[in-house]
């Protein structure tokens, strides 16, 4: 078979599993380390709460027992403590990343409210080598392109996967720590913005493509395809 052909049944519609997880109506184009900034949103939204409730007590002249006052302190504390620790044991189960992504790309809404997050802020400047391959397996499950968080992977000069880009496969899988070309939202997030589907190759500039498919390599491919399509 066609080395392309079977990359291309290797990799079935050209993108990865997603993985999946709800907090209350969340998007399935959100990765899992999305939850920090929907997480900061939900208590934003009840410290609000909690405001307004302290101030509508203040007019009231029915004053709320402290004891009453503490214990719903206490049983939201217990919540989210629940909730957080769910959210990190599915995480760890999926091999997901540890890294805040918000804090890779400017600011983590948990530090604006001097409460802790559920991942690890680590500047990019910061990052071991066991940090950027997590980066590179989180990357693999997005849906949804950040060109901030984009900019990052790719200052941090991560180098192609040898195997898979000679191979389209790779023994290490999911363990990989370099770069895997799988489909066109990979190939920018490695900051190659022009995509060959019939090669699985990008490149940096339009005039690489066009370069490429006058090529005997693109060429050869297409010819492949086509006989395999009739």
């Amino acid at each position: 078979m066609n080395l392309f052909a079977d990359r291309r049944a290797h990799t079935a519609d050209g993108t990865g599993k997603e993985p999946s997880i709800s907090l209350f109506a969340m998007s399935n184009e959100l990765s899992l380390n999305d939850l920090d900034a929907q997480l900061a949103a939900l208590e934003a939204s009840s410290s609000d709460s909690d405001a307004s409730s302290s101030s509508e007590d203040e007019r009231s002249p029915v004053q709320v027992p402290r004891e009453a006052k503490k214990r719903k302190l206490n049983d939201e504390e217990k919540a989210q403590e629940k909730l957080s620790n769910k959210v990190l044991r599915k995480k760890m189960r999926q091999g997901l990343s540890n890294l805040c992504f918000s804090y890779l790309t400017g600011k983590c809404k948990f530090d604006e409210m001097g409460k802790p997050c559920l991942f690890s802020h680590v500047k990019p400047e910061e990052m071991t080598d066991a940090d950027k391959a997590e980066l590179i397996r989180e990357l693999r499950h997005r849906k949804r392109f950040d060109p901030a968080l984009a900019r990052v992977a790719q200052n941090l000069n991560i180098p192609m996967c040898r195997m898979y880009k000679k191979t389209g496969q790779c023994k290490q899988g999911e363990k990989c720590k370099f770069w895997h070309l799988r489909n066109e939202l990979d190939a920018r997030w490695k900051g190659m913005e022009f995509w060959c589907d019939t090669c699985y190759l990008g490149f940096t500039s339009e005039e690489q493509l066009k370069e490429h498919k006058n090529g005997k390599t693109h060429k050869s491919n297409s010819w492949s395809w086509q006989q395999q399509s009739w």
